[in-house]
């Protein structure tokens, strides 16, 4: 049959012929397979490893990039305080617009600065008094807010992140009733 016939689809396949090793060098075989398995899982496992290696030691980098940014932004927010306090010490004062006006540039642009690094200001106004977020600087006795809100913000608070870099300091509402009720325990005792 040439290789231009078709196959007869009823002729059978021809099979390899079977080779018989000697019983020694079949062993040598099998000992040279474990070998290369054992090699194959040892090169699987260093590989594993060094992974793990370089997504622990990016984490370490992070973390430490992310320690000395807080350090640095930390001694910038009483800068960006002080703005905030020479803008409202301006407000409403005759003959200073544009100074007002460089002053609020100058402002916006060192908190995009700071944002870019990952500051965010803590939003406090109305919400819920969180000890983790809040520092409570004065309680104000108010029927208009539910007891333990923020009333105001004396000092603004931020988070680097996730991570609390300065907690808010705040007014607290206390309902009315809440204070007569705090008086009564304290006479009953």
């Amino acid at each position: 049959m040439t290789e231009t016939e078709p196959k007869d689809p009823q002729a059978p396949e021809p099979q390899p012929a079977e080779v018989t090793l000697p019983s020694p060098e079949v062993e040598e075989l099998r000992k040279k397979a474990r070998e290369r398995d054992e090699y194959l899982n040892d090169l699987k496992r260093v590989q594993a490893d060094f992974a793990n290696f370089q997504r622990r030691n990016k984490q370490e980098r992070e973390a430490w990039t992310q320690l000395a940014i807080g350090g640095l932004v930390r001694d910038l927010l009483p800068a960006l305080d002080s703005f905030d306090l020479a803008v409202q010490a301006c407000a409403g004062v005759q003959g200073v617009e544009k100074f007002l006006e460089g002053l609020k540039i100058a402002e916006r642009e060192v908190f995009r600065v700071l944002e870019n690094q990952g500051l965010k200001p803590i939003d406090t106004k109305g919400k819920p008094f969180d000890p983790h977020e809040h520092e409570v600087v004065a309680v104000v006795e108010t029927a208009d807010l539910p007891d333990q809100t923020v009333v105001d913000e004396v000092r603004k608070g931020y988070r680097l992140g996730d991570r609390l870099l300065r907690p808010a300091q705040v007014r607290v509402s206390r309902a009315p009733q809440a204070r007569a009720a705090s008086e009564g325990d304290a006479k009953t005792q």
